[in-house]
């Protein structure tokens, strides 16, 4: 059996020492201790060429990288090379020398280049404006289709639902009294903060613009949430008690199910993140990764059964 050869020097490997393999190829330790290396994979190529953005690649980098498609910026038509930066969302790409440049970036989806303004929230992009959940839409019938997933859950989501749009830092501060630490611009930043639509004494505010993404999954939990102040005789659920704490963790439990139900994964994600700082929450969510969802919901509706039973104390 003749010895393996390095890739680089052509010399056969030494026996008893230890070899460098990469690429599909094997180095002898000298080459790999003497030879620079790519930028991308540390491969000592034997010839590493500058290719921007990524700096000095091997001979194989080079290839996958001219192999990868490459596609046009949506804004420019510049054509984005395949491992270039840049910004994707709503079916189209952005160079990163477009979407910096932008002198505004869409609310909901930071998209940057603007369609519309909207009182209240600034730019807007096409994509958004043409989902948009707004107050000429009919509420009750968008969601009509998500009534069987809220019943699912144990709650009764029929009634009419009646829509006041108001402001980002209005829909906030009923939820949080606080103000945000810093300046909002974008949606995915009130969500740290706050639900994009909240129910409170027998209305839903919800921010001015909101693409069907978002209020469908939103209103999942605040049907939920409305059924249980209907039933507790409550005007919202704004209190520390344990009960209300439970029952806001519960509605945005149904609120990340529905998003990810839907096929929805940037909104569950955002909503994952929103419920990160609440116990409940963390707990539901948990089991539902391990358990059948219908345990869940018995586990869900016992608790706030024993909640409530406590006469809703402190």
């Amino acid at each position: 059996m003749h010895p393996e050869n390095c890739y680089l020097c052509d010399q056969p490997l030494p026996q008893g020492q230890s070899f460098y393999e990469g690429q599909g190829q094997t180095i002898c330790l000298s080459c790999f201790q003497t030879h620079e290396r790519c930028a991308r994979c540390r491969f000592p190529g034997r010839e590493l060429l500058n290719t921007p953005p990524h700096g000095k690649l091997c001979e194989f980098c080079r290839q996958s990288i001219q192999a990868a498609p490459s596609e046009p910026c949506a804004l420019c038509d510049r054509e984005i090379q395949a491992e270039e930066r840049h910004y994707e969302g709503q079916g189209e790409k952005v160079c990163a020398r477009c979407f910096n440049s932008a002198p505004e970036r869409c609310f909901t989806c930071r998209f940057p280049q603007i369609s519309r303004q909207v009182t209240g929230v600034g730019g807007v992009c096409r994509h958004c404006v043409s989902s948009a959940v707004s107050p000429l839409s009919d509420l009750n019938q968008l969601l009509a289709p998500i009534h069987p997933f809220v019943q699912g859950f144990g709650h009764n989501p029929k009634g009419l639902v009646k829509g006041v749009f108001l402001p980002p830092l209005l829909v906030l501060g009923m939820q949080d009294p606080n103000p945000p630490p810093a300046k909002i611009q974008f949606l995915d930043e009130f969500v740290q903060f706050a639900l994009p639509v909240y129910y409170l004494q027998g209305v839903f505010y919800l921010l001015p613009i909101l693409s069907r993404e978002w209020f469908i999954p939103a209103m999942a939990g605040q049907l939920a949430s409305r059924d249980l102040c209907r039933k507790y005789n409550l005007k919202g659920l704004t209190q520390q008690r344990p009960f209300e704490r439970f029952a806001r963790s519960w509605s945005l439990f149904l609120s990340q199910q529905a998003a990810k139900k839907l096929g929805f994964a940037p909104v569950e994600k955002r909503l994952l993140r929103h419920g990160e700082h609440l116990q409940a929450f963390t707990k539901l969510y948990a089991m539902s990764e391990h358990r059948p969802l219908k345990e869940v919901i018995r586990y869900g509706q016992a608790e706030l059964s024993r909640l409530a039973s406590k006469g809703l104390r402190f």
